[in-house]
């Protein structure tokens, strides 16, 4: 007759060996976490430099279109744009994308701007899609500036 103590677990799940295999899992997922995030913050970064690089490049000379209108006051629009910063993130979303499109000689900055779904001064910054997409491009950061909000609603948006 076989007594109980005469059989063994498994060695995977014996007792001595389960802090073994959790930590080292739990080190690995946790490296995948942090690593996403860098990942996603050099993503935004780039698409920050990438808009800012064209935003400062311009001379004066250009034409601003908001949602395929032109505006006349384009001027006082770009230095707005110029404020995308990252702003820590509140588990919201952006609403209806606006598209701003800033054209002088051979030059074209296309951006998309979107109201946050919580904040209405926060305006969340997606540069150009690859390619002309149907879709916005990559998230660039937001701008919170009050003055873009009374901008875009002069504009009717």
């Amino acid at each position: 007759m076989m007594r109980t103590e005469d059989v063994r677990k498994p060695s995977l799940f014996r007792k001595e060996l389960v802090p073994w295999l959790i930590v080292p899992f739990a080190v690995v997922i946790l490296i995948l976490i942090v690593a996403g995030f860098a990942f996603q913050n050099a993503i935004q970064l780039n698409a920050r430099r990438t808009i800012l690089d064209d935003l400062n490049g311009l001379t004066g000379s250009y034409v601003v279109t908001v949602d395929g209108r032109t505006v006349d006051d384009g001027a006082n629009l770009v230095p707005l744009l110029k404020g995308v910063h990252l702003v820590p993130a509140h588990h919201s979303q952006p609403t209806h994308p606006i598209r701003i499109r800033i054209t002088e000689r051979n030059n074209v900055v296309d951006l998309f701007l979107a109201r946050d779904s919580e904040r209405g001064d926060e305006y969340w910054v997606f540069g150009a899609p690859p390619d002309n997409q149907r879709s916005i491009g990559q998230n660039a950061g937001r701008i919170v500036d009050r003055r873009l909000t009374s901008y875009l609603q002069k504009w009717g948006l």
